[in-house]
């Protein structure tokens, strides 16, 4: 660890040892010359290595470089954005979307991209392509273009009457032969 001086009885430690006896292991401090930046500093043993111990969001031996974000991305998403600039995201891939791109995007149209009609709700999901509308009472089509006629109902008219009107419009009724029938169902 050292040799030892006679005259002054002091040791002269070698590179890395200090102290009285040499038996103190020298800490790599020297401010001066700390080549670490972005606020990491000089840690370790002058016998081992000295290593810059650097700040958060950064890594590389001397800290020169910016660490990356570290997110779960899901449906195959890519991380982006760095610690230090505090801009980490998910890059989504098509069809899903929220931070970390759990989410499918809903449609927002209804089939083949036309709007949904009549109150008509849209479903499904871009990347199912499977959108649609789902239909109030009374229509019916791809995206509830058409009103439904009363023939779709349980409605029935007795002596050749006819059913008429649509179901949309609360109007269903029997047309009944003048001549001969009356009433609601054309009983009488």
């Amino acid at each position: 660890m050292g040799t030892i001086i006679l005259d002054d009885c002091q040791c002269q430690c070698l590179v890395g040892y200090e102290g009285s006896d040499c038996s103190v292991l020298s800490l790599c401090i020297d401010e001066l010359s700390n080549p670490c930046v972005n606020g990491g500093y000089v840690a370790g043993y002058l016998v081992d290595s000295c290593v810059c111990d650097c700040d958060l969001g950064y890594e590389g031996a001397l800290c020169e470089t910016e660490s990356p974000c570290v997110i779960d991305c899901f449906n195959n998403g890519i991380t982006t954005g760095t610690i230090p600039n505090n801009n980490c995201l998910c890059t989504c891939t098509y069809g899903h979307q929220d931070s970390d791109c759990g989410t499918e995007i809903p449609c927002h149209h209804g089939a083949n991209g036309a709007v949904c009609q009549n109150g008509a709700l849209t479903t499904g999901t871009i990347i199912q392509a499977n959108c649609g509308c789902q239909c109030t009472l009374g229509y019916s089509g791809a995206n509830c273009e058409n009103k439904d006629p009363c023939t779709l109902q349980n409605l029935t008219c007795t002596n050749g009457g006819i059913i008429t009107g649509f179901i949309a419009d609360n109007d269903c009724s029997c047309q009944c032969d003048s001549n001969f029938y009356k009433g609601i169902k054309c009983e009488i």
